[in-house]
C-alpha cells in the first residue's frame, strides 16, 4: 500500500514503485532479477461433468482427500504435503470441472492432477454403471 497515493492495493503503484528502486540500483537488467525466480508448473486440465454430478464429485474428493489439509474455499484445493497442491474447481457455466495442480516440478504437477481427476473420472464412472443397473 501507498498510503500518500491511494490507501489500498494497487498492482499498477506496485510495480512502478519496483521499477524506481531497481533504477536506483543502476546495476543489472531486470531479465538478470527474474531470471533467478522459479519457474512456474501449474497445470490445468477439464474434465466433463454431467451437472447433477458435480456435487457428487466434490463430496466425494472432500471424503477421499480427508486426511490431507484440504482448503475448501473455492472448490477444493488439497495440499500434498512438500509435494504441492491440487484444486478441483467445478464451472459456473459449463459441465465441466477444472483440475489445477502446482508442484516442485512439472511431471509432480501432472501428477498431482492426475490424481484428483482419477478421482472425478472415477465417480463418473460409477454413476454411468448405476444409471445403466
Amino acid at each position: 500500500m501507498f498510503p500518500d497515493f491511494l490507501p489500498a492495493y494497487d498492482a499498477i503503484a506496485s510495480l512502478c514503485k519496483l521499477l524506481e528502486l531497481l533504477a536506483q540500483r543502476r546495476a543489472r537488467p531486470l531479465s538478470d532479477y527474474t531470471a533467478g525466480l522459479p519457474r512456474s508448473t501449474l497445470m490445468h486440465e477439464q474434465v466433463p461433468c454431467p451437472w447433477g454430478l458435480k456435487g457428487t464429485v466434490m463430496r466425494v474428493l472432500n471424503e477421499r482427500f480427508s486426511d490431507h489439509e484440504v482448503d475448501l474455499l473455492d472448490g477444493i484445493k488439497v495440499f500434498f504435503e512438500g509435494r504441492g497442491w491440487a484444486l478441483a474447481l467445478p464451472d459456473p457455466d459449463e459441465p465441466i470441472v477444472h483440475i489445477y495442480a502446482e508442484g516442485d516440478t512439472s511431471d509432480v504437477s501432472r501428477e498431482l492432477g492426475a490424481e484428483l481427476e482419477s478421482v472425478v473420472e472415477g465417480v463418473l464412472e460409477q454413476e454411468e454403471i448405476a444409471a445403466r443397473s
